[in-house]
């Protein structure tokens, strides 16, 4: 009997200010450095991006007139997931590296998963790759950070 395996990946988790309209990282012993701290979803204009799928954008902050993550969110077909790429540079040569996205029905939080040197250079390729994955993923749990209640005994 065989069973699938889920290729190696890193998972970040960001939560949805909505004043600042971004997804912020959520904090964690170890940080993935690869993903940006925010991450802004917007509509696609791009006519070519909109005819290969993408009618949204995920983009990270600008550094030295350098976007630190830009992508298109292509549509799995599974409500909720979807995919893209990012590319780095591993010893001088451009590497894409896929990344599956998952919204929560309520738009609070983003889940990144980030699957290095996992390049698909088609978008079905990309397609087809996240929905064999997505049942295997497992999506982390909200991290408790309620305030303490006004006038309790929180600190004393």
């Amino acid at each position: 009997m065989s069973y699938p395996v889920c290729p190696a990946h890193k998972v970040a988790t960001y939560t949805n200010d909505v004043p600042s309209g971004r997804y912020l990282k959520d904090p964690t012993i170890i940080p993935f450095t690869k993903v940006p701290e925010y991450l802004k979803v917007k509509q696609t204009w791009d006519k070519e991006r909109k005819a290969k799928g993408a009618d949204m954008m995920i983009d990270g902050p600008t550094r030295n007139k350098v976007r630190t993550f830009h992508t298109g969110l292509i549509p799995t077909g599974v409500e909720g997931w979807y995919v893209g790429d990012h590319a780095d540079i591993y010893a001088g040569r451009v590497c894409k590296n896929t990344v599956v996205f998952h919204f929560t029905a309520d738009a609070r939080r983003l889940i990144l998963y980030y699957f290095t040197g996992l390049e698909k250079f088609s978008i079905p390729e990309r397609v087809k790759f996240a929905r064999t994955v997505i049942p295997w993923l497992r999506i982390p749990p909200a991290t408790a950070s309620t305030p303490p209640a006004e006038n309790s005994n929180a600190g004393q």
